[in-house]
């Protein structure tokens, strides 16, 4: 279904979403970061997309750029109050630093 709202609007913020998440949710993550990087840049207030894109990215190894989008989507849901993915990003991102530590 997404991938057929992306051949009429390649630029949809939410379809860009929803298929990376549903990538990521098949275990995909690889193909997911493109389209949750896009939701990102094009709806730069969807918590969500942060805290998918941080878990495909954390998913691929790629640790660094998990924080930078965990810390992102805090900034974004404190602002807005988005309370529930506030705090899986509070401890995505805590489980991250812990991992570093050890």
């Amino acid at each position: 279904m997404f991938q057929q709202v992306l051949e009429f609007d390649i630029d949809d913020p939410l379809a860009n979403y929803g298929l990376g998440q549903a990538l990521l949710d098949m275990g995909k993550a690889t193909e997911a970061i493109d389209y949750l990087q896009k939701s990102t840049k094009l709806q730069p207030n969807h918590t969500l997309s942060y805290l998918a894109l941080g878990q495909a990215l954390e998913t691929t190894g790629e640790k660094e750029g998990a924080k930078e989008q965990y810390q992102l989507g805090l900034e974004v849901a404190s602002r807005k109050g988005d309370l529930m993915p506030l705090k899986q990003l509070q401890m995505a991102l805590s489980k991250l630093s812990d991992d570093a530590i050890i």
